[in-house]
């Protein structure tokens, strides 16, 4: 099996960090409070750090208790550990929708705050 393989899955991943970089940067400015606006910026280094140190556990996990990436990548079982990422993603996706039902928007005017849900209904 060639390595070509990861080509695709790396590709992916930072088309996405491309697109969710910049309106991740602003709501930080845009939402976090004044005081902490210089440290918005810095917050999103932070996060993409994180994650990163959180994908090399969870692949050190995935090492010790399966048998799916040997040292070998021929003898390997990489799309059980998609289908878990996929799974992984799919309960994220989730979450991230229940956050987003329940979050309220920080008005600009400052003297309310406003749901998602009267924003679609206006």
């Amino acid at each position: 099996m060639s390595a070509l393989w990861l080509v695709l899955p790396i590709a992916l991943a930072g088309a996405a960090e491309a697109l969710y970089f910049p309106g991740q940067v602003r709501l930080f400015s845009e939402k976090f409070p004044k005081a902490l606006k210089n440290s918005s910026t810095g917050m999103v280094a932070v996060l993409t750090a994180l994650g990163l140190k959180l994908s090399t556990a969870f692949l050190s996990v995935i090492r010790h208790v399966t048998t799916w990436l040997p040292d070998d990548l021929n003898s390997s079982r990489l799309e059980k550990v998609y289908w878990v990422i996929a799974i992984l993603a799919t309960i994220n996706f989730g979450i991230y929708l229940v956050c987003a039902k329940f979050y309220k928007y920080k008005s600009t005017n400052g003297t309310e705050n406003v749901s998602v849900d009267e924003i679609a209904a206006s």
